[in-house]
């Protein structure tokens, strides 16, 4: 679980991200053995052979929907990089694909993008995506289609902010023909496809958006914001969403530290506060 957000304003991007990292599955007590053992009229001190692994799966996978297969919940995962002097990535899904940490990953890229003599953004953009989807090509995790990344930067070749996202979407499986394949019932046959979108809005949401997801509906008013009112707006909606996560679930996947960063033409830049924000605007 995770929740992360970009803003644009006239000066520049309000990045946020939670900490929390939730670690899911499902757990055995002595008292889930002790209740097989007397299904089976046994007891502890019985020394045959008589659970089965299918036995100890099934356990498992009944504790797991009884807490949404939550086990527990850590604080402290990094889920903000920066990318460039301008940029950063923001992270939401598995936190390790293919078995890889983001750190790692986000280091390669840096080495791709300097080696190659190429600072720009769209150079960054380029080889983080391509970066990206290779290593998502090879995860077999199950919850990898859930993926999800915000890209952020300053385009100083036309001196604009800009945010993209990176995602897994539905394409239709279209036949020898062109025509879209279909099931025997008649259904759609579609396969997820890792994309760029670029998203030059005002509110960006990744992540765990459930409840949130409508307060998209901002960017149908067209505002434009300063940036200290870009930090207000975004870190009441990471509020919001962490209050509602809390709520809901005794082993909460959404909180811990929050993170927050700014993107300006001078800079990236870490900020913990709306007075931070307004520093940085002062040091023109």
């Amino acid at each position: 679980m995770t929740f992360i957000s970009s803003v644009i304003a006239k000066q520049g991007i309000i990045l946020a991200a939670d900490s929390k990292e939730l670690i899911q599955g499902g757990q055995l007590l002595w008292k889930d053995f002790d209740d097989i053992l007397k299904l089976k009229n046994t007891n502890e001190d019985d020394t045959k052979f008589c659970i089965s692994p299918k036995e100890i799966k099934d356990k498992f996978k009944e504790n797991a929907q009884l807490t949404d297969g939550r086990v527990k919940s850590t604080d402290g995962a990094k889920k903000i990089f920066q990318l460039g002097s301008h940029s950063a990535i923001l992270i939401s899904g598995n936190a390790n694909p293919a078995g890889q940490e983001y750190s790692e990953i986000i280091e390669r890229i840096k080495s791709k993008v300097s080696s190659s003599g190429d600072n720009s953004f769209q150079k960054i953009i380029e080889t983080t995506f391509a970066e990206l989807s290779a290593i998502l090509t090879v995860d077999i995790s199950d919850d990898k289609h859930q993926t999800e990344f915000l890209v952020c930067g300053f385009d100083e070749a036309d001196s604009k902010f800009k945010v993209y996202r990176f995602a897994f979407t539905d394409k239709l499986v279209m036949d020898e023909e062109g025509n879209a394949k279909r099931t025997a019932t008649g259904g759609l046959i579609k396969e997820k496809i890792f994309k760029q979108f670029e998203r030059n809005v005002l509110l960006n949401t990744s992540g765990w958006t459930d409840f949130v997801g409508e307060l998209g509906t901002i960017n149908n008013l067209s505002l434009e914001i300063e940036l200290s009112q870009a930090f207000e707006l975004s870190k009441k909606i990471m509020d919001l969403v962490v209050a509602i996560e809390s709520i809901r679930h005794s082993i909460t996947g959404i909180g811990g530290k929050i993170y927050f960063a700014a993107i300006t033409a001078d800079g990236f830049f870490w900020v913990n506060s709306e007075t931070d924000v307004m520093n940085l605007l002062r040091q023109k």
